[in-house]
């Protein structure tokens, strides 16, 4: 798919343009960050040089995407008009992006930027064939450097050199445990700091009627298929599917840890007891989302940023009852001293330039708005008089004007760190969803797993990763009482001996140790 897609909706566009020219010279608003809103050359600055034709490559992440010319778009031309670019972009499909970028590349299709798959999947990193950007950042990124951070750009370092510029996950670590507030104080409990002080609430969410039905029908914690949804659970342990901990000289998978026994046994506990979801290993997002929203569960595993948007959804669905949901600290688990949480993913996506880049220059300029306080506005609201526009000094947006614009503009081209620009958490979130996710964040950056493996290597025995062959299999058995939490071990054993898991371990601790 490319700029030339499907879609009719996006002919509002020619009906904006009166409203854009009026939107570039109004007056701009500013984010509380102190972010300089015109680097040099770029935001404010008056244009003396013809435009920087810009060929870019980003995903669709599988949403409309504007039809026709770049440059026709409102919402792409005020970026355009406001970096001295003359925009091209061309949007592949999610789903299938790696493969699309590959066949373009292989076909000599290469552009000025582009949105990477994964700076270790990527073919042009992988063959040197992107740019170096640290002399271009100290010399046009001063926001750049200003709100990413140190984390972000490390992992966006290859041999020493910057290689991507880095979209900072604020968080990164960014996953809490949910509970019903209102079920705690119904029953007279406190919020849970350790696995037994959870496993006690859990037993009271179970008899004592929290949701006032009369009936024994709600389910203490909820996660959904495929083990997924429980992250903070496993995190009680130190532990997080698809992470790696160093353990006796080797830097083994969470998976293959001796402590995974342990979180798997509670988990079997939670599930002897009806604690547990007893439907957990075919929960859809729907179906765990409609028990959710019909009273049922006390507990459950999401995102920082959507504590407000459940809040909503429970009083929606349950008017008259206040339901109230608050994130709380990862329990410790019983026997474990150790960092708790979430796996730590300090970037939540890169955009590399290619060395065959004209202008890499004007390239850096543009991102560079893009992370000043008049582009980070630009990321989470739009345009002045199109999407959003300033009341008696207070911001008031249009997401339903925004809706084929803003995921494109946020997941694709926004380099400042999501979801902490005050202005735009006040008009997307108000002021009840500003404060939910303000708390949520605080509890969130105080915790959290350490990552050992980023920018590792795709190595031939990734074939072998334990999620991938024995652990899912292993791990839901053991949950559901068909096998004891010791088969773990002897299925570790196996894989490692007979399924390419000391392979897998060697490789990924020579590539640690030489790093």
């Amino acid at each position: 798919m490319n700029n030339k897609v499907k879609t009719g909706k996006l002919l509002l566009a020619a009906a904006l343009t009166a409203s854009l020219i009026s939107a570039c010279s109004s007056k701009e608003s500013s984010a509380p960050n102190g972010q300089d809103p015109s680097p040099s050359g770029t935001a404010g600055s008056v244009q003396t040089q013809q435009p920087v034709k810009l060929n870019i490559f980003l995903r669709d992440f599988a949403k409309v995407v504007p039809s026709g010319n770049t440059m026709d778009v409102p919402m792409f031309k005020y970026l355009a008009d406001k970096t001295n670019t003359d925009l091209n972009i061309t949007f592949l499909p999610h789903g299938e992006y790696a493969t699309n970028l590959q066949l373009k590349f292989a076909a000599g299709d290469i552009p000025d930027l582009y949105h990477s798959p994964g700076l270790t999947d990527d073919p042009l990193v992988a063959n040197g064939q992107a740019l170096a950007l640290d002399d271009l950042i100290e010399k046009f990124g001063p926001n750049l450097k200003k709100v990413i951070t140190e984390d972000a750009w490390e992992s966006a370092r290859m041999n020493g050199k910057i290689i991507a510029i880095p979209r900072p996950a604020v968080p990164a670590n960014y996953r809490l445990l949910y509970i019903r507030k209102d079920w705690l104080d119904k029953l007279n409990l406190q919020v849970p700091t350790t696995s037994d002080e959870l496993l006690d609430v859990l037993r009271a969410f179970r008899d004592g009627d929290p949701n006032g039905n009369g009936e024994k029908d709600e389910i203490p914690f909820s996660m959904r298929e495929k083990l997924s949804w429980a992250d903070n659970i496993f995190g009680m342990w130190g532990l997080n599917t698809n992470a790696h901990i160093l353990h006796e000289g080797e830097l083994i998978p969470a998976e293959a840890h001796p402590n995974m026994q342990q979180a798997l046994a509670y988990l079997n506990q939670l599930y002897k007891e009806k604690l547990l979801d007893q439907d957990f290993l075919t929960n859809t997002a729907a179906t765990w989302n409609q028990k959710i929203t019909s009273d049922l569960v006390g507990v459950w595993n999401h995102n920082t940023d959507l504590l407000g948007k459940w809040n909503n959804d429970l009083r929606t669905a349950l008017p008259g009852k206040n339901p109230e949901v608050i994130a709380i600290a990862t329990p410790v688990g019983a026997g474990y001293n150790g960092p708790v949480g979430r796996l730590k993913m300090p970037t939540s996506k890169y955009l590399v330039i290619p060395s065959k880049a004209k202008n890499p220059e004007a390239i850096i300029k543009m991102l560079d708005w893009l992370a000043s306080a008049e582009g980070d506005l630009y990321i989470n609201l739009g345009v002045e008089g199109i999407t959003y526009k300033t009341e008696n000094g207070k911001v008031v947006y249009d997401s339903k004007a925004d809706e084929n614009f803003k995921s494109l503009r946020d997941f694709n081209l926004g380099v400042a760190p999501q979801m902490t620009n005050e202005t735009a958490l006040l008009a997307t979130l108000g002021e009840e969803g500003t404060r939910l996710y303000q708390e949520t964040v605080a509890i969130a950056v105080k915790e959290g797993l350490p990552n050992e493996t980023l920018n590792v290597p795709s190595f031939d025995s990734n074939s072998a990763r334990p999620s991938d062959t024995f652990f899912l299999e292993t791990a839901s058995k053991i949950i559901v009482g068909e096998l004891k939490p010791e088969a773990l071990s002897e299925a570790v054993q196996v894989w490692r001996n007979k399924q390419g898991g000391n392979k897998f371990i060697q490789d990924y601790t020579q590539w640690y140790n030489n790093k």
